[in-house]
Protein backbone atom coordinates (compact mmCIF):
# COMPACT_ATOMS: atom_id res chain seq x y z
CA UNK A 1 0.00 0.00 0.00
CA UNK A 2 0.66 3.34 -0.73
CA UNK A 3 1.03 5.94 2.13
CA UNK A 4 -2.27 7.58 0.78
CA UNK A 5 -4.11 4.44 0.78
CA UNK A 6 -2.97 3.78 4.16
CA UNK A 7 -4.14 6.76 5.18
CA UNK A 8 -7.32 6.47 3.51
CA UNK A 9 -7.57 2.98 4.96
CA UNK A 10 -7.71 4.52 8.80
CA UNK A 11 -10.31 7.42 8.06
CA UNK A 12 -12.36 4.60 6.94
CA UNK A 13 -12.21 2.88 9.86
CA UNK A 14 -12.57 5.79 12.36
CA UNK A 15 -15.62 6.35 9.73
CA UNK A 16 -17.39 2.45 10.42
CA UNK A 17 -16.17 2.14 13.86
CA UNK A 18 -16.88 5.53 15.24
CA UNK A 19 -17.11 4.05 18.91
CA UNK A 20 -14.04 2.55 19.26
CA UNK A 21 -11.33 4.16 16.52
CA UNK A 22 -10.19 7.78 16.38
CA UNK A 23 -8.11 8.78 13.71
CA UNK A 24 -5.47 11.95 15.03
CA UNK A 25 -4.20 13.53 12.25
CA UNK A 26 -1.27 14.18 14.44
CA UNK A 27 1.41 16.07 12.17
CA UNK A 28 2.63 17.34 8.38
CA UNK A 29 5.93 15.46 7.59
CA UNK A 30 9.06 17.24 6.40
CA UNK A 31 7.93 17.34 2.94
CA UNK A 32 4.00 18.03 3.82
CA UNK A 33 2.87 14.70 4.27
CA UNK A 34 -0.16 14.05 6.76
CA UNK A 35 1.63 11.57 9.55
CA UNK A 36 -1.64 9.85 11.12
CA UNK A 37 -2.59 7.14 14.15
CA UNK A 38 -5.06 5.67 15.30
CA UNK A 39 -6.31 5.69 18.84
CA UNK A 40 -8.67 2.09 19.56
CA UNK A 41 -10.55 2.40 22.88
CA UNK A 42 -14.09 1.27 24.05
CA UNK A 43 -14.00 4.58 26.33
CA UNK A 44 -12.53 6.97 24.25
CA UNK A 45 -9.13 7.19 26.45
CA UNK A 46 -11.00 8.25 29.03
CA UNK A 47 -10.81 5.87 31.76
CA UNK A 48 -7.84 6.73 33.47
CA UNK A 49 -7.60 2.64 34.79
CA UNK A 50 -6.93 1.17 31.75
CA UNK A 51 -3.33 0.52 30.25
CA UNK A 52 -2.26 1.86 27.22
CA UNK A 53 -0.60 -0.22 24.44
CA UNK A 54 1.39 1.78 21.91
CA UNK A 55 2.68 0.36 18.71
CA UNK A 56 4.90 2.44 16.26
CA UNK A 57 5.81 1.31 12.34
CA UNK A 58 8.11 2.27 9.22
CA UNK A 59 10.28 5.04 10.93
CA UNK A 60 12.77 3.29 8.77
CA UNK A 61 11.88 3.71 5.66
CA UNK A 62 13.10 0.50 4.08
CA UNK A 63 11.22 -1.71 6.43
CA UNK A 64 8.52 -2.09 4.49
CA UNK A 65 7.21 -5.10 6.31
CA UNK A 66 6.42 -3.28 9.51
CA UNK A 67 3.66 -0.75 7.97
CA UNK A 68 1.54 -4.46 7.11
CA UNK A 69 2.04 -5.61 10.80
CA UNK A 70 0.88 -2.46 12.00
CA UNK A 71 -2.23 -2.46 9.88
CA UNK A 72 -2.70 -6.16 10.81
CA UNK A 73 -2.79 -5.71 14.71
CA UNK A 74 -5.42 -2.46 14.08
CA UNK A 75 -7.41 -4.95 11.69
CA UNK A 76 -7.37 -7.51 14.54
CA UNK A 77 -8.75 -5.19 17.09
CA UNK A 78 -11.46 -3.37 15.09
CA UNK A 79 -12.88 -5.44 12.63
CA UNK A 80 -12.40 -9.11 13.07
CA UNK A 81 -12.39 -8.50 17.01
CA UNK A 82 -10.59 -11.52 17.85
CA UNK A 83 -11.10 -10.87 21.75
CA UNK A 84 -13.16 -8.18 22.75
CA UNK A 85 -11.05 -8.47 25.97
CA UNK A 86 -8.35 -6.56 24.40
CA UNK A 87 -9.96 -3.42 23.82
CA UNK A 88 -12.43 -3.68 26.80
CA UNK A 89 -9.32 -3.74 29.20
CA UNK A 90 -6.70 -2.16 27.14
CA UNK A 91 -6.48 1.36 25.13
CA UNK A 92 -3.85 1.13 22.07
CA UNK A 93 -1.91 3.55 19.83
CA UNK A 94 -0.96 2.60 16.64
CA UNK A 95 1.15 4.34 14.61
CA UNK A 96 1.24 2.34 11.17
CA UNK A 97 3.57 4.75 8.52
CA UNK A 98 5.50 7.09 11.03
CA UNK A 99 8.10 8.20 8.03
CA UNK A 100 5.68 8.60 5.53
CA UNK A 101 8.58 11.04 3.34
CA UNK A 102 10.60 8.49 3.56
CA UNK A 103 8.33 5.73 2.91
CA UNK A 104 7.61 6.97 -0.58
CA UNK A 105 10.55 8.22 -1.10
CA UNK A 106 12.04 4.38 -0.14
CA UNK A 107 10.29 3.14 -3.27
CA UNK A 108 12.78 4.32 -5.88
CA UNK A 109 15.74 5.37 -3.56
CA UNK A 110 17.11 5.10 0.08
CA UNK A 111 17.22 8.21 1.46
CA UNK A 112 14.92 11.56 2.20
CA UNK A 113 16.04 14.87 2.69
CA UNK A 114 15.29 17.11 5.86
CA UNK A 115 18.61 18.48 7.21
CA UNK A 116 21.09 21.25 5.96
CA UNK A 117 23.44 20.09 3.73
CA UNK A 118 21.01 17.08 2.62
CA UNK A 119 21.69 17.71 -1.18
CA UNK A 120 24.94 15.63 -0.22
CA UNK A 121 23.98 13.50 2.39
CA UNK A 122 20.46 13.36 2.90
CA UNK A 123 18.18 12.11 5.96
CA UNK A 124 18.09 11.77 9.56
CA UNK A 125 17.58 8.36 11.36
CA UNK A 126 14.46 8.54 12.86
CA UNK A 127 15.64 5.99 15.34
CA UNK A 128 18.34 8.01 16.41
CA UNK A 129 16.71 11.27 17.01
CA UNK A 130 15.00 10.34 20.53
CA UNK A 131 16.34 12.64 23.21
CA UNK A 132 17.95 9.80 25.28
CA UNK A 133 22.10 10.00 25.50
CA UNK A 134 21.72 11.55 22.17
CA UNK A 135 24.81 14.01 21.14
CA UNK A 136 26.97 11.11 22.90
CA UNK A 137 27.97 8.84 19.73
CA UNK A 138 30.56 10.18 17.41
CA UNK A 139 29.16 7.70 14.54
CA UNK A 140 25.91 8.90 14.50
CA UNK A 141 27.20 12.53 14.15
CA UNK A 142 28.00 12.76 10.73
CA UNK A 143 25.33 14.09 8.29
CA UNK A 144 26.64 11.63 5.85
CA UNK A 145 26.24 8.25 8.42
CA UNK A 146 22.72 5.95 7.61
CA UNK A 147 22.66 6.39 11.54
CA UNK A 148 22.89 10.23 11.47
CA UNK A 149 20.80 11.62 14.58
CA UNK A 150 19.55 15.17 13.13
CA UNK A 151 20.88 18.61 14.27
CA UNK A 152 19.05 18.31 17.47
CA UNK A 153 17.14 15.70 19.40
CA UNK A 154 13.55 15.75 18.13
CA UNK A 155 14.08 17.66 15.14
CA UNK A 156 12.08 15.72 12.96
CA UNK A 157 8.07 16.05 12.76
CA UNK A 158 7.99 12.32 12.67
CA UNK A 159 9.80 11.62 15.71
CA UNK A 160 8.06 14.55 17.77
CA UNK A 161 4.37 12.66 16.69
CA UNK A 162 5.44 9.85 18.60
CA UNK A 163 6.92 11.69 21.57
CA UNK A 164 3.71 13.45 22.13
CA UNK A 165 1.96 10.35 21.62
CA UNK A 166 3.87 8.84 24.52
CA UNK A 167 4.02 11.86 26.81
CA UNK A 168 0.34 12.11 26.67
CA UNK A 169 -0.41 8.92 27.68
CA UNK A 170 3.03 7.77 29.62
CA UNK A 171 1.35 7.52 32.83
CA UNK A 172 -0.64 4.57 32.00
CA UNK A 173 1.08 3.06 29.36
CA UNK A 174 2.42 -0.71 30.37
CA UNK A 175 3.98 -1.34 26.39
CA UNK A 176 5.91 0.08 23.95
CA UNK A 177 6.84 -1.63 20.87
CA UNK A 178 8.73 -0.27 17.88
CA UNK A 179 8.56 -2.07 14.65
CA UNK A 180 11.64 -2.56 12.75
CA UNK A 181 13.23 -5.45 10.15
CA UNK A 182 15.37 -7.45 10.35
CA UNK A 183 16.67 -9.87 12.86
CA UNK A 184 14.52 -11.56 14.75
CA UNK A 185 15.17 -9.84 18.27
CA UNK A 186 13.65 -8.58 21.06
CA UNK A 187 15.76 -5.50 21.99
CA UNK A 188 15.50 -3.92 25.35
CA UNK A 189 17.42 -1.10 27.19
CA UNK A 190 20.14 0.01 27.61
CA UNK A 191 21.67 0.36 24.02
CA UNK A 192 23.93 3.10 24.82
CA UNK A 193 25.97 1.21 27.44
CA UNK A 194 24.82 -2.20 28.16
CA UNK A 195 23.60 -2.09 31.31
CA UNK A 196 20.14 -3.34 32.37
CA UNK A 197 17.00 -0.87 33.43
CA UNK A 198 15.97 -1.23 37.26
CA UNK A 199 13.40 -4.03 35.71
CA UNK A 200 15.70 -5.77 33.62
CA UNK A 201 14.91 -9.38 34.34
CA UNK A 202 10.69 -8.62 34.07
CA UNK A 203 11.82 -6.98 30.38
CA UNK A 204 13.89 -10.09 29.57
CA UNK A 205 11.06 -12.26 30.69
CA UNK A 206 8.23 -10.46 29.02
CA UNK A 207 10.16 -10.66 25.65
CA UNK A 208 10.90 -14.11 26.00
CA UNK A 209 7.02 -14.86 27.13
CA UNK A 210 6.39 -12.67 23.38
CA UNK A 211 9.09 -14.40 21.70
CA UNK A 212 8.02 -17.74 22.08
CA UNK A 213 4.57 -17.30 21.19
CA UNK A 214 6.03 -16.34 17.47
CA UNK A 215 8.46 -19.25 17.55
CA UNK A 216 5.63 -21.41 17.62
CA UNK A 217 3.90 -20.25 14.58
CA UNK A 218 7.20 -19.12 13.16
CA UNK A 219 8.17 -21.20 9.45
CA UNK A 220 11.11 -23.83 9.50
CA UNK A 221 13.62 -21.95 8.16
CA UNK A 222 13.15 -18.94 10.19
CA UNK A 223 15.79 -18.34 12.86
CA UNK A 224 14.44 -18.60 16.48
CA UNK A 225 13.56 -14.72 18.19
CA UNK A 226 16.58 -13.98 20.23
CA UNK A 227 15.51 -11.61 23.44
CA UNK A 228 18.06 -9.72 25.00
CA UNK A 229 19.85 -5.82 25.76
CA UNK A 230 20.16 -4.41 22.80
CA UNK A 231 23.93 -3.11 23.05
CA UNK A 232 25.03 -7.31 23.82
CA UNK A 233 22.81 -8.61 21.17
CA UNK A 234 22.91 -6.57 18.29
CA UNK A 235 25.24 -3.35 18.63
CA UNK A 236 25.54 -0.11 20.76
CA UNK A 237 22.73 2.47 19.92
CA UNK A 238 21.93 6.28 21.02
CA UNK A 239 18.81 8.41 20.61
CA UNK A 240 16.52 5.28 19.94
CA UNK A 241 13.23 5.32 20.58
CA UNK A 242 13.17 2.20 23.05
CA UNK A 243 15.78 3.49 25.45
CA UNK A 244 13.71 6.91 25.59
CA UNK A 245 10.46 5.31 26.62
CA UNK A 246 12.07 3.08 29.18
CA UNK A 247 13.53 6.46 30.81
CA UNK A 248 10.50 7.91 30.32
CA UNK A 249 8.47 6.03 32.54
CA UNK A 250 7.34 2.80 30.54
CA UNK A 251 8.10 -0.05 31.71
CA UNK A 252 8.22 -2.51 28.64
CA UNK A 253 9.83 -1.16 25.54
CA UNK A 254 11.32 -2.81 22.83
CA UNK A 255 13.10 -3.03 19.40
CA UNK A 256 11.24 -5.53 17.46
CA UNK A 257 13.43 -6.93 14.52
CA UNK A 258 10.80 -8.69 12.32
CA UNK A 259 11.98 -11.95 10.30
CA UNK A 260 13.87 -10.95 6.74
CA UNK A 261 14.39 -14.65 6.15
CA UNK A 262 17.11 -14.50 3.32
CA UNK A 263 15.53 -11.74 1.61
CA UNK A 264 16.62 -9.27 4.67
CA UNK A 265 14.74 -6.00 4.18
CA UNK A 266 13.05 -7.08 0.96
CA UNK A 267 10.87 -10.02 2.50
CA UNK A 268 8.23 -10.93 -0.60
CA UNK A 269 4.61 -10.35 -0.47
CA UNK A 270 3.97 -13.96 0.28
CA UNK A 271 5.13 -14.04 3.27
CA UNK A 272 3.45 -10.68 5.03
CA UNK A 273 0.35 -13.13 5.81
CA UNK A 274 3.23 -14.85 8.01
CA UNK A 275 5.28 -12.60 9.42
CA UNK A 276 1.63 -10.29 10.53
CA UNK A 277 -0.08 -13.78 12.17
CA UNK A 278 3.14 -14.34 14.14
CA UNK A 279 3.89 -11.56 15.56
CA UNK A 280 0.24 -10.72 16.37
CA UNK A 281 0.95 -14.09 18.73
CA UNK A 282 3.21 -12.26 20.23
CA UNK A 283 2.34 -8.90 21.22
CA UNK A 284 -1.43 -10.39 22.78
CA UNK A 285 0.51 -13.14 24.76
CA UNK A 286 -0.36 -13.53 28.31
CA UNK A 287 2.79 -11.89 29.58
CA UNK A 288 3.29 -13.36 32.88
CA UNK A 289 5.18 -10.42 35.60
CA UNK A 290 4.69 -12.31 39.26
CA UNK A 291 4.23 -15.80 40.32
CA UNK A 292 4.25 -17.29 43.65
CA UNK A 293 3.28 -20.97 45.29
CA UNK A 294 3.05 -22.18 48.83
CA UNK A 295 2.47 -26.09 49.77
CA UNK A 296 0.76 -27.50 53.16
CA UNK A 297 0.69 -31.17 53.70
CA UNK A 298 -2.28 -30.49 56.20
CA UNK A 299 -4.49 -27.23 57.25
CA UNK A 300 -4.52 -28.52 61.14
CA UNK A 301 -7.37 -25.58 61.89
CA UNK A 302 -9.69 -23.50 59.88
CA UNK A 303 -7.19 -20.53 58.91
CA UNK A 304 -7.53 -17.63 56.39
CA UNK A 305 -4.48 -17.38 53.45
CA UNK A 306 -3.65 -13.58 53.04
CA UNK A 307 -2.40 -12.68 49.77
CA UNK A 308 -0.98 -9.47 48.84
CA UNK A 309 1.16 -8.00 45.94
CA UNK A 310 2.25 -4.73 44.93
CA UNK A 311 4.70 -4.46 41.97
CA UNK A 312 7.64 -2.77 42.18
CA UNK A 313 7.01 0.00 39.27
CA UNK A 314 3.63 1.69 39.57
CA UNK A 315 3.68 1.77 35.88
CA UNK A 316 2.90 -2.04 35.47
CA UNK A 317 -0.93 -2.51 35.72
CA UNK A 318 -2.29 -5.99 36.34
CA UNK A 319 -4.11 -7.27 33.34
CA UNK A 320 -5.22 -10.82 34.51
CA UNK A 321 -4.85 -12.46 38.16
CA UNK A 322 -4.98 -16.34 38.04
CA UNK A 323 -5.38 -18.12 41.29
CA UNK A 324 -4.85 -21.86 41.57
CA UNK A 325 -6.17 -24.55 44.55
CA UNK A 326 -5.64 -27.70 44.84
CA UNK A 327 -7.66 -28.98 48.41
CA UNK A 328 -8.08 -32.24 48.90
CA UNK A 329 -6.91 -33.45 45.29
CA UNK A 330 -9.93 -30.85 43.90
CA UNK A 331 -8.49 -28.50 41.14
CA UNK A 332 -9.84 -24.51 42.10
CA UNK A 333 -8.94 -22.28 39.20
CA UNK A 334 -10.62 -18.75 39.67
CA UNK A 335 -9.90 -14.98 38.08
CA UNK A 336 -9.51 -12.22 40.63
CA UNK A 337 -11.08 -8.88 39.49
CA UNK A 338 -9.82 -6.62 42.13
CA UNK A 339 -6.85 -5.78 41.01
CA UNK A 340 -7.33 -5.34 37.15
CA UNK A 341 -6.00 -2.33 36.01
CA UNK A 342 -3.47 -1.55 38.96
CA UNK A 343 -0.54 -1.88 40.59
CA UNK A 344 -0.97 -3.86 43.36
CA UNK A 345 -3.49 -6.74 44.45
CA UNK A 346 -5.12 -8.00 47.53
CA UNK A 347 -6.78 -11.14 48.48
CA UNK A 348 -7.79 -13.63 51.22
CA UNK A 349 -8.49 -17.16 50.91
CA UNK A 350 -10.30 -19.58 53.33
CA UNK A 351 -8.81 -22.75 54.27
CA UNK A 352 -11.19 -25.07 56.18
CA UNK A 353 -9.52 -27.59 58.43
CA UNK A 354 -8.29 -31.16 57.93
CA UNK A 355 -7.82 -30.10 54.38
CA UNK A 356 -5.08 -32.17 53.26
CA UNK A 357 -2.24 -31.90 50.40
CA UNK A 358 -3.43 -28.27 49.71
CA UNK A 359 -1.48 -26.43 46.60
CA UNK A 360 -1.47 -22.98 45.78
CA UNK A 361 -0.45 -20.81 42.74
CA UNK A 362 -0.92 -16.99 41.80
CA UNK A 363 0.39 -15.73 38.97
CA UNK A 364 -0.70 -12.23 37.94
CA UNK A 365 0.02 -11.07 34.02
CA UNK A 366 -0.06 -7.62 32.10
CA UNK A 367 -0.28 -6.55 29.10
CA UNK A 368 -2.71 -9.44 27.96
CA UNK A 369 -5.90 -10.57 28.33
CA UNK A 370 -7.41 -13.79 30.01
Amino acid sequence: MFYLQINDHLDKLAAEYPNLVTVINAALSYEGRQIKYVRISTSRFENLRKPVIIIDAAVHAREWVTTPVALYIINQLVVDIVDNQLTDEIDWIIIPLANPDGYEYSFDETRSTSHAGSGECPGVDGNRNFDHHWGTSEASSDPCSLIYEGPTAFSEPETRVIRDAVLQNVQRTALYISLHSYGNMFLYAWGNNGTLPSNGLILHLAGVQMATAIDELALDKADRYIVGNAASVLYYSTGTSRDWTRAAGIPLTYTLELPGYEYLFEVPAEYVEQIVTETWAGIVADQLIFTEQQIWSRVLMNRIFDIYYQSGNDQIKVSRIEIKLILNESDVLAYSEDGVGQSKFTASIYMPANTFAVYYNLKIFTCSAP
